[in-house]
């Protein structure tokens, strides 16, 4: 589902985006744990229709178009990706003040193997 914002996101802080990233994650788990609806996630559409270049700025910006990703039997790998990826966005770059680029982020990502959590200790099964 694709619906439009008005205006571009707000620059927002480091603490600010972990703070958002938990309140995602936490959403998630409510919705699964209460199981009163599909767990669901928003994202800004990643096209070219969705961005301009800010001159002042020297850099593109993301426009209001926002997509819903829906937890659903035919969706739960990419689900469980982009959830992965916010954890690792929030825990290895905002906590830590570190940046990384996009390639860098793909290649680590392609190293994730099954995790399972055994007592809150996080053991990873290749």
């Amino acid at each position: 589902m694709v619906t439009k914002k008005s205006s571009a996101p707000e620059v927002v802080s480091k603490k600010a985006a972990s703070r958002k990233i938990l309140e995602v994650a936490q959403g998630v788990y409510q919705d699964i744990t209460k199981k009163t609806k599909k767990p669901t996630m928003r994202f800004p559409i990643r096209f070219l229709s969705n961005v301009k270049y800010d001159t002042k700025r020297g850099h593109f910006e993301i426009l209001g178009k926002i997509v819903t990703r829906t937890l659903s039997y035919n969706t739960i790998k990419t689900f469980a990706q982009s959830m992965r990826l916010l954890a690792t966005t929030k825990n290895d770059l905002l906590d830590k003040d570190d940046i990384a680029r996009k390639r860098e982020v793909y290649y680590n990502s392609k190293s994730w193997g099954p995790v399972v959590l055994t007592n809150n200790r996080r053991v990873i099964h290749s």
